[in-house]
């Protein structure tokens, strides 16, 4: 689970204690909408994990350091004139990046949206994140909404700017959102996460 040291671990300071993420459960009678991580080594993924479900920064929690998977549960909408959904936000991030895709394709078939991210300081991560989503078959694809995310963007020495990422995402005809996972709260990307859902659920439905 999410937050566990092993107890041979050395001790961790002050601003990196064990923080406990209680499990997050789906809200009973909404439809659910699946959302899969995947990504390169360092890129953020477990960041941008506990910032959408737990509304943490890093340096608050301990990284991942369990071998498996992590899924949590927000609802989408929950503020607006749309019917709240059940978003179950899978992270697959102990896996090297090839192994990810490997084991993380047996949730791609039951996804319906696709969260491939890169670091903006790591060019090779971003050439990476796109080609994953350009080798993409037809039908996954057409099976789920895809959102090519860039993390980490207060970091100094980018190296992949803002119009790349959106030229990249425009080009393959997927959504882009910029963030870190550092800010205040995570409202932004929820209401990146609710615009590709609602483009999910234009033409699909989700199953309660």
């Amino acid at each position: 689970m999410r937050g566990y040291i092993p107890e041979e671990a050395p001790q961790l300071p002050q601003a990196m204690q064990l923080v406990y993420l209680p499990p997050t459960r789906p809200k009973e009678g909404l439809p659910t909408c699946m959302a899969v991580i995947v990504g390169g080594d360092e890129v953020g993924k477990s960041a941008l994990y506990d910032k959408i479900i737990h509304n943490i920064s890093p340096g608050k929690v301990q990284p991942m350091c369990h071998y498996g998977y992590v899924n949590g549960y927000i609802v989408l909408f929950e503020s607006s004139s749309h019917s709240p959904v059940n978003l179950q936000l899978i992270d697959g991030s102990p896996h090297p990046y090839t192994e990810t895709i490997y084991h993380g394709s047996r949730f791609i078939r039951d996804a319906q949206v696709l969260i491939s991210v890169f670091s903006v300081d790591d060019l090779a991560s971003f050439t990476t994140a796109c080609t994953y989503i350009r080798s993409l078959d037809d039908f996954t694809r057409d099976s789920l909404e895809i959102l090519l995310v860039g993390t980490r963007n207060d970091r100094p020495g980018r190296q992949v700017s803002v119009e790349e990422g959106e030229a990249a995402a425009l080009n393959m005809g997927v959504f882009y959102l910029d963030t870190t996972a550092t800010g205040d709260d995570n409202s932004v990307i929820k209401a990146k996460l609710e615009e590709v859902v609602e483009k999910y659920l234009s033409t699909k439905k989700l199953e309660e």
